[in-house]
């Protein structure tokens, strides 16, 4: 979370005071200027790192703080910020906020100790709180550290009901929470006994290669936006502790022996910013096939495109592997000077660190399986035909049920009752456009009008493309959220197929498409925003409109 650098400091302080306090915010309702996790430190002068949010409540709770180290009484404070807009004081924005005073976190210091060696050593886990309120209403605080989920389970099994899978899924949000004993179920009032949830990561790794006025910059910019920062350059007149005062660690050496020293994982951020063309292709050749999270590269379109052709042509990168590259670099804020093309790098890697964070909050995918075709080459209703040890239609869905979609739809028309009946039972939904003779695209139209708003993309399947796996479906998955396209479209020696994966930004645009054309009009004038994925296979360039292809499938 935000505030994971605190516990390192919390770590190096413990060991000079024990005249510290630790408040955090472990519980909001409505809105709020910081989220749960949020914390920050203070010592008898005031604030000494961190903040849970600024303002009024900041204040609040530093004078108590302050006073506090000296009573070493653990406090919980409640603030609620529906303050009259015309009083002098107080917040408007409207929500509530619970606040854990720990004015002894001395008594927990080999917890944060250990959270200071993990972190350091590149690992995550979680810190649990646990808050006990007695009826003489002394508030008590003991601390845990997990690196493996399991162990929690083990330690209060008894105590609490939350078990290992649960817990596991609910700290995929990454986000801290807050759940009372006996119960698995989140709480927005303390009981007598809680635990409070923070998965803690290591802070993401900077590496910026080039040390000129960009690169000198944006290190700065992203020590402040937690980043451990590497810089990387061969000239040490410019790559020194006194230009890069923020740095973590500076590397003067070539641009390969330098990557060898550098670890990169999913956590690596990588932002090539050299002093010319040459330097920067060495720098991408050393990561373009590489784990890292980010890797940004600075130069023209036009630099760009001979780049990415030099690359291909030479097999240092397949297309899908140079395209996930960020080029040109930074978000379009039409920056002019150094400081502002730095700070649009550094928008754009807080940007993608946040989409990381957030699971992934992974946007959820839809799939529209067509299923209301006549089949009236086939003369009989195709989907209803066996294909292995199931129907067509029974063996389309089951590659969805098997794949990374969340929700799957199937549009219906045609002999809709029988289809149906094959379906029963299975977690899905069905549509019925009674409009099915006007072509597919009345279908794909019923079909999206019916998705809800929570979905951020859908995957267009022909029902009659049993042969299509699952592993293809999640490739175009993938490739959707790492590339950040809008359409995304598999393809085999250079022919494109299907199914199709199309951003439900173009919800409205599906709408005014023109019947003769279908989907292809939405292609042909979004051609800037297509990802073409590559496949090993040519089952995307098949489906089943005779009784041949049938005959040449199932055998």
């Amino acid at each position: 979370m935000i505030m994971n650098n605190i516990y390192i400091q919390l770590a190096k302080e413990l060991g000079n005071s024990n005249e510290l306090t630790l408040a955090t915010l472990i519980m909001k309702g409505g809105s709020t200027p910081q989220i749960p996790g949020a914390s920050a430190l203070f010592n008898k002068k005031g604030l000494v790192a961190g903040t849970i949010g600024g303002g009024l409540i900041e204040a609040k709770v530093q004078d108590i703080a302050v006073t506090s180290t000296e009573v070493k009484q653990n406090k919980l404070l409640s603030y609620s910020l529906n303050t009259n807009f015309d009083e002098k004081e107080g917040a408007i924005c409207g929500g509530a906020a619970t606040v854990l005073l720990d004015v002894n976190p001395q008594e927990n210091r080999n917890i944060f100790v250990q959270i200071k060696q993990s972190l350091e050593q590149n690992k995550s886990g979680v810190l649990i709180t646990k808050i006990d309120k007695g009826s003489d209403g002394k508030i008590l605080v003991r601390r845990y550290w997990f690196k493996n989920l399991k162990d929690f389970s083990i330690k209060f099994k008894k105590e609490f009901s939350l078990d290992y899978s649960d817990l596991s899924k609910r700290l995929e949000t990454r986000e801290p929470f807050l759940i009372e004993n006996k119960s698995d179920r989140l709480i927005t009032e303390l009981t007598e006994t809680s635990l409070f949830f923070e998965p803690i990561f290591p802070n993401p790794e900077l590496v910026v290669v080039g040390a000129g006025h960009i690169g000198q910059a944006l290190c700065h910019l992203g020590s402040l936006i937690d980043f451990n920062v590497s810089v990387i350059d061969d000239r040490p007149e410019l790559a020194n502790q006194e230009r890069f005062p923020d740095a973590n660690k500076i590397i003067v050496d070539k641009i390969e022996k330098a990557f060898a020293q550098i670890k990169i994982t999913e956590n690596t951020f990588i932002v090539i910013v050299t002093r010319g063309h040459h330097d920067d292709s060495l720098a991408l050749k050393c990561c373009v096939k590489s784990d890292a999270a980010y890797i940004g590269m600075i130069g023209s379109k036009r630099k760009i495109n001979l780049v990415r052709e030099k690359f291909i042509h030479l097999g240092w990168a397949t297309e899908n592997e140079f395209d996930r590259i960020f080029a040109p670099i930074g978000l379009d804020i039409q920056s002019q000077t150094v400081q502002e093309i730095a700070v649009s790098i550094a928008a754009q890697l807080i940007q993608v660190k946040q989409e990381i964070k957030k699971g992934l909050n992974i946007p959820s995918i839809g799939c529209i399986v067509l299923a209301a075709g006549e089949s009236t080459r086939m003369k009989q209703q195709k989907l209803l035909m066996p294909y292995k040890e199931r129907t067509i239609i029974e063996t389309v869905v089951d590659k969805c049920l098997q794949s990374k979609i969340d929700e799957i739809y199937i549009v219906v028309g045609s002999d809709s009752e029988k289809i149906k009946s094959k379906l029963a039972g299975l977690n899905l939904n069905i549509i019925t456009n009674d409009n099915y003779k006007m072509g597919m695209l009345s279908s794909v139209q019923k079909g999206i009008d019916a998705l809800p708003k929570s979905l951020k993309a859908v995957i267009i399947l022909l029902g009659d493309q049993p042969m299509v796996k699952s592993e293809i479906i999640d490739l175009m998955i993938d490739s959707f959220h790492r590339s950040r396209k809008g359409i995304v479209i598999p393809t085999f020696a250079g022919k494109r197929g299907h199914p199709i994966l199309i951003d439900l930004k173009y919800r409205k645009a599906v709408n005014f498409l023109n019947p003769g054309k279908g989907l292809r009009e939405l292609i042909y004038n979004n051609q800037e925003n297509i990802f073409e994925v590559e496949v090993e296979t040519n089952e995307i360039l098949r489906d089943i409109d005779t009784f041949e292809d049938y005959k040449n499938e199932i055998n």
